[in-house]
């Protein structure tokens, strides 16, 4: 029958426009499909570019502050403004960050040579006290010279050798220096002034006129003077 074939050729026909259409459609819709694809990666690889780059230049930054902290002294202190804290924030960032890591080793290393340091001050600033608390008391009784070991001079003499920029201790010993004035001239004085209370017979009286009192006003000087121990 004509017509039978007529609307065969004619469903033949839909079906080749209705194929041809499905992979137009198709073709455009994959080719939609790559391209979403294509934006997507381009723009996640735009954003992690972006977040490096913030990260560098945060970690740069961080970097600057924390060696200007660094050169500065700042190594620990104060809170929020130390090297230590800028470092340490780089490796939240980048835990692998080679220079942070140094910064931080030399800082340990500095932190811990400032603490023993810290720590020898005060035992040279304790025994300074002691020793000039040691020298006052001599000073102050008049124990100048003498007796050997326990006189004002041998303890600030003490003092300047553990610390000899020490103002106090140099000040006492130009005191002393001062009191004592012309040790030989005033030793020779006291010398003959003992040998005539001798010669008199004023061996430990009169009180403050005897030659026993006078050869310990000389030992007080000079604690080895030999011509006093032959009196």
């Amino acid at each position: 029958d004509p017509r039978v074939g007529l609307v065969r050729d004619s469903f033949a026909g839909m079906a080749l426009v209705l194929a041809i259409l499905l992979a137009v459609f198709g073709y455009y819709a994959m080719n939609r499909y790559n391209q979403s694809v294509e934006a997507e990666k381009s723009r996640v690889a735009r954003e992690k570019k972006e977040k490096e780059s913030k990260k560098e230049l945060l970690i740069a930054q961080l970097i600057r502050e924390g060696d200007e902290y660094f050169r500065a002294g700042s190594l620990n202190s104060p809170i929020g403004a130390n090297a230590k804290e800028k470092f340490e924030k780089i490796l939240e960032v980048d835990a692998e960050h080679g220079y942070a890591k140094r910064r931080l080793a030399e800082i340990d290393e500095r932190s811990a040579a400032m603490e023993e340091m810290r720590r020898s001050r005060e035992l040279v600033s304790q025994q300074v006290d002691q020793l000039l608390n040691s020298a006052d008391g001599y000073f102050k009784a008049g124990d100048y010279v003498a007796p050997p070991g326990r006189n004002a001079k041998e303890m600030y003499l003490k003092v300047l050798g553990v610390d000899s920029a020490n103002d106090v201790a140099k000040a006492k010993l130009d005191e002393i220096q001062k009191l004592l004035g012309n040790v030989v001239e005033r030793v020779n004085v006291l010398l003959v002034k003992a040998s005539t209370q001798a010669e008199a017979g004023r061996f430990v009286v009169p009180r403050d006129d005897n030659a026993f009192e006078t050869v310990q006003a000389i030992f007080k000087i000079d604690p080895s003077n030999d011509q006093a121990r032959e009196l």
